[in-house]
């Protein structure tokens, strides 16, 4: 009888270790979750993001063929999404959307994600979002 239940403890162990790995394996980082989320209603999206494989950093580029005086409005309304998607306050998309080129890299720090963001008017708003602690 001991052995008996030493060995549907020794079970009950294996599959609950077994689910938190499977559980760790189908988790993404909270910057591919609002990529994935996000990027559906932007068909063109390949054109100005780059996601890391490993889902530690996006980059968002309005003008990615730095056309001279061009800025991408899908581009600029994804970041806008993106931060939504992330918790952001509103207030980010207003300093993204006033940075003069003047004004070098600019950044916010959210509760698992880092922003970061210039501007050129020649090579547009180009944003990169990190993983804390990446």
């Amino acid at each position: 009888m001991k052995n008996r239940k030493s060995n549907i403890a020794m079970g009950f162990v294996i599959f609950i270790a077994g689910l938190m790995i499977l559980m760790s394996c189908g988790s993404s980082s909270p910057i591919t979750r609002s990529y994935e989320k996000v990027s559906e209603e932007y068909p063109g999206a390949w054109e100005w993001c780059e996601l890391a494989d490993d889902g530690s950093y996006l980059t968002i580029d309005t003008n990615p063929y730095d056309e001279d005086e061009y800025i991408s409005l899908d581009a600029r309304d994804m970041v806008g999404d993106i931060n939504k998607e992330l918790g952001f306050p509103e207030s980010v998309m207003a300093r993204m959307d006033n940075t003069r080129n003047m004004d070098g890299m600019q950044d916010y720090e959210g509760k698992d994600v880092r922003a970061q963001w210039t501007f050129h008017p020649n090579r547009g708003l180009i944003v990169i979002y990190e993983l804390k602690g990446k």
